[in-house]
């Protein structure tokens, strides 16, 4: 029907149409693609989101479901009030029973609870369901549930809809009155050529022309009706002149034949001299450089060759090349060469291959062939430049072989790590529990000195206990990592400020957070970062006075790569963490980054001084550098330099 109505209007009418059709699809697929790409990116960021706050809870809950305490779990639930998507939560033991619930306002009956169900998420109307494991060493004691309130989505989609519809309505009427405008461009110089045939043939006036608008293909269509009139115009004429032209061609023809001449003469003289300049560089060449013909027989051998296969000139000029590779390879090689004489379609012509060759005494080596074709009188020649690869095999079998001892020797270093750090674990445990055991039972009797050093030991203890969480803490920011995605550093600070609300309030802290970027990270390591920056920000204050952190940054540009014909600026993001609290000496910079390195005594600020070397571990595994600007009593300015995106697998 379509095509139908099309034939029955003008060519401005079906221009129009035609515009306006394509418009209007293309518009609404590109809409319907933006909707269904917003609604795709929002669930995924909703179930991401959901999933970390699900870890964060499960990390938190996992004490008080230990030890059964069912109010510091509801109290952990509450935090839950500044997530205001969250509509409901609760923590399950592993026979089903709920311990706690969110809100605590409302009975169990009314918070739509699922039945106990495997850990995952789950999309349930306008809510999304996540169920997330409890795990307590190596058991999972519980799970925790959280249902998140999907209303915004819903309203985007509504709002993406009307927007659409608006879009649609303003671009259809801007695409008609540009297609009622534009399309004389095209209708116009038709209908002059049109009218410009229809008088040449009434009137038999082949002098006329059509008048040429444009360069496109109506202007090569106007010119080549033009040309075809000046053709019918001219036939008489040319006819005339075509005896004197032919004259005029055969002077032409002798006095190019003379200057052919002259020319071949001057290119014989360049090629010789080229021969002997070839000659120079061939002979002079470490690397083999063997020529052969398209029946596979050497002609031209150079000392690089002799001296890398042992064959002399006289010895192998005019053989076939098969000399040179062992009997294995032969068969193939003949194949390969009577499919190229006979399509001449190359394989491995224009490449450089790893190949065997075979020397005069017999032995094979490894060799590297760059192989080219190219004509000389008329005839093809392959020309293969060899040259022998033994000792580069030697030492990248060499360095695979230190590089696959080198991983072997991590691997067992890190798990000696990881066993040591939990086998030292259980004495401790042991340690601590019997030492709490003796000062309940005993430590009444016990003079003063005797409990002083029951409560060194159990210090003591306690302190190698930490040291031992942080080693682990320490070894991981590489062996469990997570992979890259984009991150925002604002959510993260603002989740671990959240996380801090306790000992902020507790310091009279004051933190100031600016404009953040979105880079590809890890999203825990970053998390981890931040979250040791501002503690240490807390913890080293001046005492009487209130802490003070500033957190903000910007981008910086750095130049792309050298050579690139277009080099694009690799942009990086500098993160600066500041305090007004009792700062360093900046002699001790690179010592401050060190595992287990301390400014202070253990008397005065508790920790044991391998935070900020994770701080260190973190940037470098993203590709980025930390360093600080202090002075004693002046604060210290911690500086992050992250790179927005990374090139590299993590």
């Amino acid at each position: 029907m379509t095509r139908n109505f099309l034939r029955t209007i003008s060519i401005k009418r079906k221009l129009i149409w035609i515009i306006m059709l394509a418009s209007g699809v293309a518009l609404l697929i590109a809409c319907a693609a933006f909707v269904t790409y917003e609604i795709i990116v929002f669930r995924r960021s909703a179930v991401q989101d959901l999933t970390t706050l699900g870890q964060i809870m499960a990390d938190s809950c996992a004490v008080p479901l230990s030890f059964d305490n069912e109010e510091e779990a509801r109290r952990t639930l509450q935090t839950l009030q500044a997530k205001e998507h969250i509509a409901a939560a609760c923590i399950r033991k592993n026979d089903g029973e709920v311990f706690a619930s969110y809100p605590t306002n409302k009975p169990l009956t009314d918070l739509d609870l699922p039945l106990p169900r495997p850990p995952g998420h789950q999309f349930r109307g306008q809510f999304l369901d996540l169920v997330w494991p409890i795990v307590a060493g190596n058991e999972t004691i519980g799970t925790v549930y959280l249902k998140s309130n999907l209303a915004e989505m819903y309203d985007r989609f509504r709002g993406y809809v009307g927007i659409v519809a608006a879009v649609f309505v303003c671009s259809s009427a801007i695409a008609l009155v540009l297609s009622a405008q534009l399309q004389r461009v095209i209708s116009r110089p038709i209908l002059h050529l049109a009218q410009t045939s229809r008088v040449v043939s009434e009137q038999k006036n082949y002098s006329r022309r059509a008048v040429k608008e444009s360069e496109d293909e109506l202007g090569e269509l106007i010119d080549a009706f033009n040309h075809m009139l000046q053709q019918i115009q001219q036939r008489d004429a040319e006819l005339q002149k075509a005896h004197d032209e032919l004259e005029k061609r055969v002077g032409e023809r002798t006095r190019e034949l003379q200057e052919e001449v002259l020319e071949r003469k001057r290119a014989e003289q360049a090629a010789r001299t080229s021969e002997l300049k070839f000659r120079s560089v061939v002979e002079s060449a470490y690397d083999a450089i063997v020529l052969a013909d398209l029946q596979g027989r050497i002609i031209l051998w150079n000392k690089g060759a002799e001296l890398i296969f042992g064959y002399s000139e006289q010895e192998v000029v005019g053989q076939p090349l098969t000399t040179l590779m062992p009997e294995r390879f032969r068969e193939d090689h003949l194949r390969g060469l009577e499919r190229f004489r006979a399509t001449r379609v190359p394989h491995v012509i224009g490449k450089t291959v790893e190949l065997e060759g075979l020397r005069k005494d017999g032995t094979e080596f490894p060799l590297e062939l760059s192989l080219s074709t190219w004509e000389v009188s008329e005839q093809m020649v392959f020309s293969g430049i060899i040259r022998d690869i033994t000792e580069r095999k030697r030492t990248y079998e060499q360095l695979q072989s230190l590089a696959a001892k080198l991983t072997r020797s991590n691997n067992e270093l890190q798990a000696f790590a990881y066993v040591a750090s939990h086998d030292l674990q259980e004495p401790l445990r042991k340690v601590q529990a019997f030492g709490d055991r003796l000062k309940a039972i005993c430590g009444h009797g016990l003079k003063e000195e005797g409990r002083d050093y029951l409560d060194r030991m159990l210090n003591a203890a306690k302190r190698m206990h930490t040291l031992i969480n942080d080693l682990l803490l320490f070894s991981r920011v590489n062996t469990q990592a997570n992979p890259f995605q984009k991150v925002s550093l604002c959510r993260i600070i603002r989740e671990v400020l959240s996380d801090l609300e306790i000992r902020i309030q507790q310091t009279g802290a004051k933190v100031e957070l600016g404009e953040l970027a979105t880079l590809e990270a890890d999203p825990l390591q970053m998390r981890q970062l931040f979250q040791n920056l501002i503690s240490n920000a807390l913890k080293f204050h001046r005492p009487g006075v209130s802490p003070v952190v500033k957190i903000h940054g910007r981008l910086l540009e750095t130049p792309g790569a050298a050579g690139a014909e277009q080099p694009s600026p690799n942009r990086t993001s500098e993160i600066l963490v500041e305090d007004n609290g009792i700062g360093f000496d900046e002699r001790y910079l690179d010592r401050i980054f060190g595992v287990f390195q301390r400014l202070h005594g253990r008397q005065d600020y508790e920790g044991t001084g391998i935070g900020l070397a994770i701080c260190r571990k973190i940037v470098e595994r993203h590709g980025g550098t930390i360093t600080a600007r202090s002075a004693p009593d002046k604060g210290a300015t911690f500086i992050v330099k992250l790179p927005l995106s990374q090139n590299r697998p993590a």
